[in-house]
């Protein structure tokens, strides 16, 4: 957080004020496990995670509370943050609730913290949301990474991390972010062959809406600062959409049939607002590449700007219409429009 030094004050002089601040701050630093003996818990791999699980967990106590004060933060959470980010579901999220402060992993307690995180507002007398919060969960994402903790809960802690500094304009870090997740999504990827258990539809779902949301803030970051660079591969034209927002809700998965939605869909196909958002971050991508860094084929480029005109024109419309359904921001429409 930022503070401002007393008038007259020298750099090794701390107010009571200042005081009072340094005490509120120390106490969300991270608890890390201390060895009382010459053995060292992250050196072997019996220990290593456990002792990750209890520094999380004395994190997450100290910050959340109880279970029912992380159940009201968690029902704010999904009516609000989560319509513009539902990489979530709700029904394998709820099922794990009950056990947070007993013996969730700590990918999951990092999760709540985040989701925690998400819900703060910024205060009417300091400008900056580098909050101590916020500090204390990079530092628990930091921990996680450096102890091999890969699992979709770091991921989406990841993302829902960033979408935080995005909403709230901390540059450059959001963009290193969003690098990190798209890092983690495809080691992630890579690992699923290893899991002896085959994911149920609802994880297979939440894994594909986690890929889309790294590659739409991706896109959108990038649109931003004009960079041309992308931490996530462009999506194949045959790739799945998310499945419509209203369903996913009901934590129910269709099967897949010849009507399913993919990158590829026309315009004029209705598809839920998140998929919408998918398709029109691609044609973001694709401009980005166009205008920022350009082929020396000057006959191509002209071709391809008549063809992404045409086609951001008729999303246009179709845009506005979903607007006026879903409502006070359509995160398509907003893209199309920059």
């Amino acid at each position: 957080m930022r503070s401002t030094e007393p008038s007259g004050s020298s750099s090794q002089g701390t107010s009571a004020g200042g005081n009072s601040l340094l005490s509120q701050q120390n106490e969300h630093r991270l608890s890390f496990i201390s060895p009382s003996s010459d053995v060292d818990p992250f050196r072997h791999e019996s220990l290593r995670r456990a002792t990750v699980d209890i520094a999380v967990r004395n994190e997450a106590i100290k910050t959340l509370g109880t279970l029912n004060n992380m159940e009201e933060i968690s029902a704010a959470y999904f009516k609000s943050t989560h319509t513009r980010l539902p990489i979530i579901s709700t029904r394998r999220f709820y099922e794990r609730l009950p056990t947070l402060f007993s013996t969730a992993p700590a990918d999951f307690m990092t999760l709540c913290l985040c989701i925690h995180l998400v819900q703060e507002t910024p205060p009417t007398n300091i400008g900056s949301m580098l909050s101590s919060l916020y500090v204390t969960v990079k530092g628990i994402i930091s921990l996680l990474e450096a102890t091999n903790y890969s699992s979709l809960d770091v991921v989406q802690s990841r993302l829902i991390v960033t979408f935080y500094e995005m909403g709230h304009g901390i540059y450059p870090t959001a963009s290193i972010s969003i690098g990190a997740c798209a890092r983690l999504a495809r080691s992630l990827k890579s690992n699923v062959a290893r899991f002896e258990i085959e994911p149920s539809d609802i994880e297979v779902e939440e894994r594909n809406r986690v890929r889309w949301a790294v590659f739409n803030l991706d896109r959108f970051i990038s649109l931003c600062n004009a960079d041309t660079v992308f931490g996530i591969e462009d999506p194949a034209s045959s790739d799945a959409l998310p499945i419509e927002d209203a369903v996913w809700a009901q934590n129910v998965i269709p099967p897949t049939s010849p009507a399913t939605p993919v990158l590829a869909t026309p315009s004029d196909i209705t598809v839920g607002q998140f998929a919408r958002e998918c398709q029109v971050s691609h044609l973001a991508g694709r401009v980005i590449r166009h205008v920022f860094d350009p082929t020396s084929d000057g006959e191509f480029q002209t071709k391809e700007s008549l063809q992404l005109e045409r086609t951001l024109l008729a999303f246009r419309p179709v845009l506005v219409e979903e607007e006026l359904h879903y409502g006070k921001y359509c995160a398509a429409l907003g893209i199309c429009i920059w």
